[in-house]
């Protein structure tokens, strides 16, 4: 089974369950009420959960290993990196469906400024920027009002938007970000430099 399979069923179990059930008695994914089918859940995540990330984290540890040994040669260093990468890449993907899974169980919804919002969306991403040399504006509006919102949620949304711009600037670029408040709104723009990705607003 990939990797990440066994979140998707599961997910996608729950997801019938709550369907089925009349929907004025939950108003998101549940897990059942039985206790002892709970605690299967709950042992199938962390079972596979363990396997999943240990078979990467090894590879990973042996990779750099080999990258260690073999310092002098520019080709195995590089070889190695990229394996390594693309596990961390794969623990990555495993630990966002793990995030969207616990997020739907549990709203942690909050009362937050968007600007610090976007700040600590920033903060994730920000070794990514660097690399790639992207120069962060930011334009802010002042005195905000703090909205309610789902801070995993909006937090995941705009670390995402933040890695596509990237991604889609890799020799470097600007990205553009601008916060405003219309009315009753509060709008989000966000703008790259790079080829493929539209200006978003929200």
């Amino acid at each position: 089974m990939d990797d990440l399979e066994w979140i998707d069923r599961l997910i996608n179990k729950d997801a019938r369950k709550r369907d089925s059930k009349d929907s004025g008695e939950f108003a998101g994914m549940s897990l059942s009420h039985n206790n002892s089918e709970c605690f299967e859940q709950f042992r199938e995540i962390f079972l596979n959960l363990a396997h999943e990330i240990n078979n990467p984290l090894l590879i990973i540890s042996g990779r750099a290993q080999m990258a260690d040994l073999n310092k002098t040669d520019s080709t195995i260093v590089e070889e190695n990196i990229k394996i390594i990468l693309s596990q961390c890449s794969r623990i990555h993907g495993l630990m966002k469906k793990l995030l969207f899974f616990s997020s739907a169980l549990k709203h942690n919804v909050v009362i937050k400024n968007i600007n610090e919002i976007i700040d600590s969306s920033l903060k994730n991403v920000e070794g990514m920027i660097k690399v790639a040399g992207v120069d962060v504006r930011r334009d802010y509006g002042v005195n905000l009002p703090a909205i309610q919102l789902d801070e995993f949620q909006i937090k995941e949304l705009f670390s995402n938007l933040f890695i596509n711009a990237v991604e889609a600037m890799p020799q470097s670029g600007v990205l553009g970000i601008s916060t405003r408040r219309e009315r009753t709104v509060i709008r989000v723009e966000i703008r790259c430099t790079g080829e493929g990705f539209a200006c978003v607003n929200f």
